[in-house]
């Protein structure tokens, strides 16, 4: 990438449900979960969370603001 790609550097909490499954930033969530930096994004995004109604979503929550 380059240098001044603006990347969301705010530290979120990956959830399934009640289950915690990783936090970091974005770009490590995407890592550790090994899904594309845009699929994280896509959690964040209001047609998601119309979207799924389910109580077993996957959703990110802001945990620090950067």
């Amino acid at each position: 990438g380059g240098c001044c790609m603006n990347t969301n550097q705010n530290i979120y909490a990956l959830y399934q449900g009640e289950h915690n499954l990783t936090d970091g930033t974005i770009r490590e969530i995407a890592k550790n979960q090994g899904v594309k930096l845009d699929s994280v994004k896509f959690l964040l995004t209001p047609s998601y969370r119309k979207r799924v109604k389910s109580k077993n979503i996957k959703e990110l929550v802001l945990i620090e603001r950067r």
